[in-house]
């Protein structure tokens, strides 16, 4: 009979605390980051959809969309373009703050300090 390559590393310990405690206190406190926020109340939620639709209104105002291409609808967070007998896009605004500072119109580029804020079209600040 041939021996394993390997044996399997068992954390009995680890394991005893589990069963006995229900939970483990050994696990790194970082993990307690990756946890999602509680959801918000009903009124917290139509509030923040409200600010979203007033913040779609405010870009659709600000741009000029391509020739063919209109506004269907706004409204619970989303607006819905339409390009008729084409396609229809149901769009939304998402954070982006992971994007590098746009420069300022008369500033050379890569002259952004640390505290501008990402000016991005479609990209609101956080409220």
């Amino acid at each position: 009979r041939r021996q394993p390559d390997f044996c399997p590393m068992l954390d009995v310990p680890t394991a005893m605390e589990v069963l006995g405690t229900g939970s483990y206190h050994s696990l790194p406190s970082a993990i307690e980051q990756l946890r999602p926020d509680p959801p918000l109340p009903p009124k917290a939620q139509a509030a923040k959809l409200r600010r979203i639709t007033h913040l779609i209104y405010s870009h659709l105002l600000k741009v000029t969309l391509p020739p063919g291409v209109s506004v269907a609808t706004v409204g619970q967070g989303f607006a819905v373009l339409k390009a008729d007998g084409l396609y229809e896009a149901k769009v939304t605004l998402v954070p982006a703050a992971d994007l590098p500072a746009e420069p300022q119109p008369g500033s050379t580029a890569g002259s952004a300090g640390e505290g501008d804020a990402a000016a991005t079209a479609g990209a609101p600040a956080a409220a």
